[in-house]
């Protein structure tokens, strides 16, 4: 079972113990947690622009895979903002995509006029 979480302004283990419901699933005991982490070109954003990405990310990695343990969040699927986002999963990834393009599985070009106006300022 899959579930996406992000742990802004807390360390992970406060994080983790709010999820106590992980402890009923009849395979916890092979339970993993994998620790993600957002990289750019341009060094490390201030703590407004990363706690933005970091919510960006889950929304997007949330949308693509729809885990079953996760509550649905307010997700905007025809967001511009989240269709400009792509995400890789580099590593042990393991039931995550190893890539997420914010194109694909948002909604941006299901109405016709978004799509002639896409990248346009």
């Amino acid at each position: 079972m899959l579930y996406i979480g992000k742990a802004c302004d807390q360390p992970f283990a406060v994080r983790l113990k709010q999820e106590v419901d992980w402890m009923y699933d009849a395979d916890f005991g092979r339970l993993g947690i994998y620790v993600g982490r957002c990289s750019g070109w341009d060094g490390t954003p201030s703590d407004r622009v990363w706690s933005r990405q970091i919510d960006l990310a889950e929304k997007l990695l949330i949308l693509a895979h729809r885990p079953g343990w996760n509550a649905q969040k307010n997700i905007d699927w025809r967001s511009k903002e989240l269709s400009r986002l792509h995400i890789f999963n580099w590593g042990c990834h393991r039931s995550l995509l190893p890539e997420v393009s914010g194109l694909r599985y948002t909604s941006v070009f299901d109405d016709e006029k978004n799509y002639k106006q896409f990248g346009k300022p």
